[in-house]
């Protein structure tokens, strides 16, 4: 039925004709042309290695562009929703058999599986605002990928419930966004959940339990820099100035190598990462957690930065866990950041290391400054990775059945 309906489709976007409507500049979309002459206009999710695309279209978009298409698509979405929706409570009811001890958990898991089943016996299925459109590499003619900061435009005007993104220049959308006072500096709204659910694989359902469980259950989190990774107390943030400390003491080693001549310290090799992870998996494993968080500092001197490097790892089956999100955030280590640098400079451990350092008097305050200020960086490059995790947690959270975890490709 479904290679059916597929086949359809793709005669649906052979044969109407195409829309007249043409921007006068860069369009704020994804746009997707197809070799049969028709062209798609939204989002691009994913693209694989065999060139299909995985687009997010909009329906209102879909339905002026290209009627019969916006058809046939509705009937497939409305089909793939019902599957994943029978899918998703299928999976809480096993789950549910054993409740969890957790009763935030399992007041979530039984919160869903009510909403599930008041949708499959619902007389009017809830449609999404967007529909997921899937295309081969062989339909595929050309690709035209908005740049990010046009991308950003359609996704606030988007969030903001314009009607015409799709057909309009990228400049033209900024002035009509501007005049309509909505700020675009700040971060890009999250509009996943206005795509309907789609069925998960194994894959993607235990990453997604994996989130949950660590948000409503337990969050286990180890922290890090090179080769080194330790767990944090249950609830704790990871700790800066235990990074400190070691930022503290390679500055020393740094110049006490120059004193001596010595020329500054190599990098110690970093451990590849299933050897790295493996004492935190074993952690996870013992404490019955399907997923982990792990916040690890990057050094790079040489660019004058920092980075803090944010990324969670799921148990994807019994044999394997696998980093399913991942961000780092930079900061610059030269530019001057007097009120992190003082928070730093009376933390009272800091305090103690800087004191006993000053004892020495092998040099001036040069150094200091450099690692306090190295320090205030860290800092910053930690509030933004935090945020972006809680923006990914929060959004795979709300709902057990959307929107879709995209994950990356398996490790080999």
């Amino acid at each position: 039925m479904r290679a059916m309906v597929l086949g359809l489709i793709v005669t649906a976007l052979a044969a109407a004709p195409p829309v007249k409507k043409v921007p006068a500049g860069p369009l704020a979309v994804d746009a997707v042309s197809l070799k049969s002459g028709r062209s798609l206009r939204g989002a691009i999710l994913q693209r694989n290695a065999d060139r299909s695309i995985t687009m997010a279209v909009s329906r209102s978009w879909l339905k002026a562009a290209n009627p019969e298409l916006f058809e046939q698509q509705d009937t497939l979405d409305l089909k793939t929703q019902r599957e994943a929706w029978t899918q998703a409570r299928d999976h809480l009811k096993v789950l549910l058999e054993t409740p969890p001890e957790s009763q935030r958990l399992a007041f979530f898991l039984q919160s869903e599986l009510d909403a599930l089943e008041n949708n499959l016996t619902a007389e009017e299925p809830q449609r999404a605002e967007f529909f997921w459109i899937e295309l081969s590499g062989s339909q595929i003619s050309r690709v035209t990928p908005a740049t990010p900061e046009r991308q950003k435009l359609a996704v606030i005007a988007w969030s903001e419930g314009f009607i015409d993104v799709e057909t309009q220049d990228a400049a033209t959308l900024q002035k009509d966004l501007t005049k309509r006072k909505i700020p675009l500096d700040g971060p890009t709204p999250d509009i996943s959940s206005r795509l309907p659910p789609r069925p998960q694989d194994d894959r993607e359902w235990a990453a997604r339990l994996a989130v949950v469980e660590y948000v409503y259950r337990q969050a286990i989190d180890f922290q890090g820099m090179g080769d080194t990774l330790v767990r944090t107390g249950e609830g704790q943030k990871p700790d800066l100035t235990a990074l400190f400390q070691k930022l503290m003491k390679q500055q020393v080693d740094s110049v006490l190598k120059d004193l001596l001549n010595e020329g500054p310290a190599r990098p110690e090799p970093i451990k590849p990462e299933r050897e790295l992870f493996a004492p935190a998996i074993a952690a996870a494993e013992s404490a019955g957690s399907r997923g982990f968080r792990v916040t690890r500092l990057q050094m790079d001197p040489e660019r004058n930065r920092v980075g803090v490097e944010v990324r969670f790892v799921a148990k994807l089956d019994e044999n394997r866990w696998q980093t399913v999100w991942l961000t780092t955030e930079f900061a610059d280590t030269t530019q001057p950041r007097p009120d992190i640098e003082a928070k730093i400079e009376q933390d009272p451990q800091v305090k103690s290391i800087l004191e006993t350092i000053k004892t020495v008097g092998l040099f001036d305050d040069a150094p200091l400054r450099t690692a306090l200020r190295t320090g205030a960086a860290t800092m910053s490059a930690m509030q933004s990775a935090e945020q972006a995790f809680f923006t990914f947690t929060n959004r795979y959270t709300q709902h057990i059945d959307r929107p879709k975890l995209l994950l990356p490709a398996i490790a080999p």
